[in-house]
């Protein structure tokens, strides 16, 4: 498998919008995952109010901070006058995103951070109005070369389909071919989370 991560050789500290950590969760392997991530890994306060209290996934990333493999921060007042600004309204389109995803992108903004968000509208947004910001998505977590090298990449394929499955992990364009190398044609055929005109191809 010839892919590289785009995380590979960062050391920025890694923020995790809702849902990445969604994914994480999902995939049944989110201790394992991390655990091989040597990034500084941080959740904002609006992701956690995001996801419902009790819930698995809450305490799946609940036991994740209180194992020190994920650290829950908040916004300062510099961050938070840009958060504020993208729940508004903000660039030249005045687009508005849900807290968690302005939380993130906010932190990460102003503590030059990488944020990691999976839904397109953000990252289109993040890309045209913040183009100094660094952004990954949950597949580069996954396919880290770290993950990889200490799970295998049987256990990376398990993973990924399981958060395909149940938590309907968005993939961008550029990740297709890898994660069908990865995850296998026939899987992906079934994948109601990838494009009906990218399954019918296969």
């Amino acid at each position: 498998m010839m892919h590289r991560s785009c995380l590979d050789n960062s050391n920025t500290t890694l923020v995790l919008d809702t849902s990445v950590i969604i994914n994480l969760s999902k995939s049944k392997y989110s201790y394992q995952i991390l655990e091989q991530v040597p990034n500084h890994l941080v959740v904002v306060n609006q992701v956690m109010e995001e996801l419902q209290a009790g819930s698995s996934v809450f305490q799946d990333i609940n036991y994740l901070i209180k194992q020190g493999i994920l650290h829950l921060t908040k916004l300062d007042e510099t961050s938070s006058l840009l958060f504020e600004e993208l729940i508004m309204g903000f660039g030249s389109n005045l687009e508005n995103l849900d807290d968690g995803e302005s939380a993130t992108i906010a932190y990460a903004q102003t503590t030059k951070s990488t944020a990691l968000l999976d839904e397109k509208k953000g990252l289109n947004l993040c890309s045209r109005e913040l183009p100094t910001l660094k952004t990954a998505t949950s597949f580069d977590l996954f396919t880290h070369n770290q993950v990889i090298k200490h799970l295998g990449l049987e256990l990376v394929r398990e993973s990924l389909q399981n958060a395909l499955i149940f938590a309907r992990m968005r993939i961008i364009p550029e990740h297709y071919d890898v994660l069908i190398q990865i995850v296998g044609p026939e899987f992906a055929k079934t994948c109601a989370s990838l494009p009906t005109t990218l399954r019918n191809q296969l």
